[in-house]
């Protein structure tokens, strides 16, 4: 997973904002659909029950407020989701990084719910959480299911396809700004084979030389990641048809051949990743336990 350093310069430089606009409609529409039917279902209890001063306008406004947090919380677990499916982590790695995301939504929720929700509507916390009961906090559930579903599949269609297909387009030939300490180069991204991370620069390794790149290994894999390549290694990432052999190497690790000869690590953590874009089951290691890295 991503240190808390990596997050700073990828903060509003990575999101796609027509994806984000798109799940942000989502979330007003969701918001607005579960506030209109929880909302009108307890103005029907409540006439029934012969409560005075009930109406429809006062119950949606309850329920709308009570929603609220998902208006920002809908697009943020989209875009979180969209991204993490593009990365293609293997599945222990993706279900760590989803409850994470579960702890902190609904953290924010709880919070939401007993500091800010009762002062909206002119209750107490006291009063607010006695009535709380645990089958309320199924629509959540529902949301932050939806949410994260809907990034995943987001991530397939239509901006993932687009980029593979104008990388393999012969008209189009995308490149990647390459930043050092005194020049700039525009490097095909079809050129790069790989990456190391060295400190706060990266290497780019081409079929012909090596460009040092100054980024974050996590910023650059988001750039490139829609182009096929994928991490295999905390400091290191591929693209897959550029691998020309993989082996065992020791106990408990593999390494793989860059068609260029070079020789890179591969971490178990991300071995799962590079068979999914490989298409195949990489080669046993005869260790008993996992590789730490």
């Amino acid at each position: 997973m991503k240190s808390f350093a990596d997050w700073f310069p990828e903060i509003g430089a990575r999101i796609n904002p027509r994806a984000f606009a798109f799940a942000a409609l989502i979330g007003v529409t969701t918001w607005m659909c579960l506030a209109a039917s929880f909302g009108t279902a307890a103005f029907v209890d409540a006439s029934r029950a012969g409560h005075e001063g009930a109406t429809l306008a006062r119950a949606f406004g309850a329920y709308a407020l009570g929603f609220a947090p998902w208006l920002a919380l809908t697009p943020a677990l989209y875009t979180l989701a969209r991204r993490q499916s593009r990365r293609r982590h293997g599945p222990a790695h993706a279900a760590l990084e989803t409850l994470g995301w579960a702890v902190a939504a609904f953290s924010f929720i709880f919070a939401y719910t007993a500091g800010v929700y009762p002062v909206l509507i002119g209750s107490t916390t006291q009063q607010v959480l006695s009535n709380l009961r645990l089958q309320d906090w199924s629509p959540d559930a529902f949301m932050f299911i939806s949410a994260v579903l809907a990034g995943r599949a987001g991530a397939l269609r239509p901006d993932a396809d687009e980029d593979r297909a104008r990388f393999a387009s012969p008209a189009a030939k995308p490149r990647l700004v390459v930043r050092s300490v005194d020049r700039t180069d525009y490097v095909p991204v079809a050129d790069i084979l790989g990456g190391c991370a060295q400190g706060n620069y990266v290497a780019l390794i081409c079929s012909d030389r090596e460009i040092l790149h100054r980024a974050t290994i996590s910023a650059l894999l988001d750039e490139l990641s829609p182009y096929g390549f994928v991490r295999i290694h905390r400091s290191y990432f591929v693209r897959p048809e550029s691998v020309a052999a993989i082996s065992a190497r020791g106990a408990r690790s593999r390494e793989l051949v860059l068609s260029t000869g070079k020789r890179l690590p591969v971490s178990d953590r991300y071995a799962d990743a590079l068979a999914a874009a490989l298409d195949q089951p990489l080669p046993a290691t005869p260790g008993l336990e996992p590789e730490r890295r």
